[in-house]
């Protein structure tokens, strides 16, 4: 397949779909089960947390501070923190 000009469709590699999976996530306000799927991809394919962070950093202007608050607790599952376990110790 090729776009105008004769030049071909490439796909991404899984590092970056998993990134670009992330972003979609949050731009749409996905369920925990969505942040559970990206994060195996992330642990299958080596993707840092800090890619993850960096990710979601670059988009939250854009996608604005609503979403950037219902997303923060999947950020959390994609880069491994434990909300329940920090808020446990709270108590």
């Amino acid at each position: 397949m090729e776009v105008s000009g004769g030049a071909p469709i490439s796909t991404p590699d899984a590092r970056t779909a998993a990134l670009t999976d992330l972003a979609v996530a949050v731009a749409s306000g996905s369920q925990e089960s969505e942040y559970l799927r990206i994060r195996d991809d992330f642990n299958a394919f080596g993707v840092p947390a800090s890619e993850a962070l960096g990710t979601f950093f670059a988009i939250a202007s854009t996608v604005g501070s609503a979403r950037v608050v219902a997303a923060a607790r999947g950020i959390a599952i994609v880069i491994g923190y434990d909300v329940d376990a920090d808020l446990e110790g709270l108590s």
